[in-house]
C-alpha cells in the first residue's frame, strides 16, 4: 500500500491525476493488499483522491461507472 501512494504522489511517475487515480484503483483492485474487500477499497480510496485534490463534480460519475470497470 505504501508503494502504491509513493507512486502516485511522484509527478515524474504519473503527471496527470487520471494517471494516478488509475494506478491507485488498479493497484489496490488488483495487487490483493488485503485478504478481503479490495474493490471496495479501491473505490473508496478512488473517491477520497478525487474529493482531496478538488474534484467534486466528478464523485457521481465516478460511483456509477466504476462499479462496472472494477
Amino acid at each position: 500500500m505504501e508503494s502504491v501512494l509513493g507512486f502516485i504522489q511522484n509527478d515524474d511517475y504519473y503527471p496527470s491525476i487520471e494517471n494516478k487515480l488509475t494506478h491507485l484503483i488498479y493497484s489496490v483492485n488488483k495487487n490483493h493488499c488485503f485478504i478481503d474487500g479490495n474493490k471496495r477499497l479501491s473505490i473508496t480510496l478512488g473517491i477520497k483522491f478525487l474529493l482531496i485534490n478538488g474534484y467534486y463534480k466528478y464523485i457521481a460519475k465516478f460511483i456509477n461507472e466504476i462499479e462496472n470497470i472494477s
